[in-house]
């Protein structure tokens, strides 16, 4: 096929492009071409039969419309005549116009080529090339659709395979989020309805994701939200709202559970008596400051930190209302969703370098599901005996460079993780009753990891509970008592970064059916 060569390639034998609109004009302009055309056309890098196309194309009038709409467009001129590839934007307006079928007519023979040479390409120069079939006819964009599509095909053929083979959350996020960005759903948006089929075969694939054994109930939710991405009839739209409802109401029941580090957020009016409970809280340590000095560097009950200075004081306070901008009611969700999901992204965990401490997450997570999924023994009372798992040490016999003092101010009992992040590294813990304030050692770059909840009592399975549901024989006690804030604590582990001389200090706060918060006065932290 000829390539476009641009009217401007002539520019010199006419003043404005309105001058060709004339037939006066137009006439003009064609005899001055005839003479000198051919010799300017090569000169510019064109052949003989470009040439020979753009002197047949002038006998249309249309031709210098549609020349004028391509030079207006930045995007359409460079892809054209240079091969360069930017997403294409209809600023002009120009398909909407009654006469933009034979526009497309007249720009399709050109750019059908061009695009074809994308079909291959990484998914952002896939989804640009895509944004230009829409200025195709139909019979030069079906075929161009398929063949821009099939590299796509092919990834979700490999994908279906791989599917079976899968056998855990992470792998499948990993084959499976690549498919679903957002180059990937523009390319299947900018789909014609001719190719719709293509468009709810890449729906059909994606959604079987979420019967494969490796898919949670977060990733599912996650994939849900993201299909809703995808223009589709109102019929199928509903499809895929109705089954986001049921996956929130637990009318779908995926075949794995939720492992992942998921920021979650909770519809419940306990967040904005948080809010002015840490005011108040604040108010509290400035006005009165409770804290006092510990002189034992192990454990202290029933003792505070050193008095703050102004410049803790002012710290915290500058947290606290940092706390409160991010927690602003009208930023609360109000579509409730499972506790394992985020109902609008995914964040994926990062798995613990520490053995030992991946598998106490791997217990204390498999507990939050089932608490989540199944009915629990009435807690009682009594308990709070704690127990460590076999290969936990006493946080009381960890040795390190930097002294560390928490206070635990929440409404929760604390059971504090130091891991070392190595992979045969030691693991050390102990519990922070409500109110009590204890010391230990730290190292740089050990993970904290606490668990907030009530009532440390002998774990007990479930009724009916399936046996990959339940925790390793090492998990022999629980909280029994706990919220929302047992799986969002386990969930959120921090690296000490910038360590101090001197006392580290860290306060634990937060009121039940709010937020649990680990205040990090010095900023030693990073999130892990």
């Amino acid at each position: 096929m000829p390539k476009f060569i641009p009217l401007s390639t002539f520019s010199k034998y006419y003043n404005k492009h309105s001058d060709l609109l004339t037939d006066e004009g137009i006439i003009k302009f064609r005899k001055s071409i005839e003479l000198k055309g051919e010799r300017i056309a090569l000169e510019a890098g064109f052949q003989r039969a470009d040439y020979e196309e753009f002197g047949a194309s002038l006998k249309k009038p249309s031709t210098i419309i549609f020349q004028g709409w391509i030079e207006q467009n930045k995007g359409l001129l460079g892809l054209l005549t240079k091969g360069e590839l930017i997403t294409f934007i209809d600023t002009g307006k120009h398909l909407e116009h009654q006469i933009s079928s034979t526009y497309q007519r007249y720009v399709s023979p050109y750019l059908s080529e061009i695009l074809l040479r994308f079909s291959n390409s990484k998914k952002e120069l896939l989804a640009q090339a895509f944004s230009y079939v829409q200025l195709l006819d139909s019979d030069h964009r079906s075929v161009v659709e398929d063949q821009l599509f099939k590299g796509l095909s092919d990834n979700l053929k490999d994908l279906k395979a791989l599917n079976r083979e899968v056998s855990n959350e992470q792998e499948l996020v990993n084959i499976t989020k690549p498919l679903c960005s957002d180059e990937v759903i523009a390319c299947v948006n900018y789909l014609s309805k001719a190719s719709y089929d293509k468009k709810l075969s890449y729906v059909d694939e994606i959604l079987a994701v979420i019967k494969t054994k490796a898919c949670t109930t977060r990733f599912a939710n996650w994939i849900l939200k993201r299909m809703e991405e995808v223009t589709l009839n109102r019929e199928h739209e509903y499809k895929i709202v109705d089954l986001r409802k049921d996956l929130a109401l637990g009318n779908i029941r995926v075949r794995n559970r939720a492992k992942g580090r998921t920021p979650i957020r909770w519809k419940t009016i306990g967040t904005v008596l948080f809010i002015g409970g840490m005011s108040a809280f604040l108010y509290y340590i400035i006005i009165y400051k409770p804290f006092s000095d510990v002189n034992d560097p192990q454990f202290t009950n029933n003792t505070s930190f050193k008095q703050f200075s102004l410049e803790e004081r002012k710290r915290i306070d500058s947290l606290l209302q940092e706390m409160n901008k991010k927690r602003k009611p009208e930023e609360i969700s109000i579509d409730y969703v499972d506790p394992g999901s985020t109902g609008t992204s995914i964040a994926l965990r990062r798995a613990f370098t520490n053995e030992t401490m991946e598998g106490v997450y791997e217990d204390l997570s498999k507990d939050a599901d089932l608490k989540t999924n199944y009915p629990q023994t009435p807690c009682g009372t009594g308990g709070n005996v704690y127990k460590r798992n076999p290969g936990i040490i006493a946080l009381s016999k960890k040795t390190g460079n930097y002294d560390a003092m928490m206070k635990n101010e929440s409404d929760y009992d604390i059971i504090f993780y130091v891991s070392e992040n190595t992979k045969d590294g030691e693991v050390h813990s102990m519990m922070i009753k409500k109110g009590e304030t204890r010391t230990f050692k730290m190292k740089k770059g050990d993970v904290f990891t606490m668990v907030a909840g009530n009532n440390f009592k002998p774990f007990i399975e479930p009724v009916n509970a399936v046996i990959e549901e339940i925790p390793s024989s090492n998990f022999e006690r629980h909280f029994c008592d706990t919220d929302q804030n047992y799986r969002e604590s386990i969930n959120l582990s921090y690296s000490v970064s910038y360590p101090k001389t001197g006392k580290n200090k860290f306060m634990v706060m937060g009121a039940k059916n709010g937020y649990v918060n680990l205040i990090d006065v010095h900023q030693v932290l990073e999130e892990f």
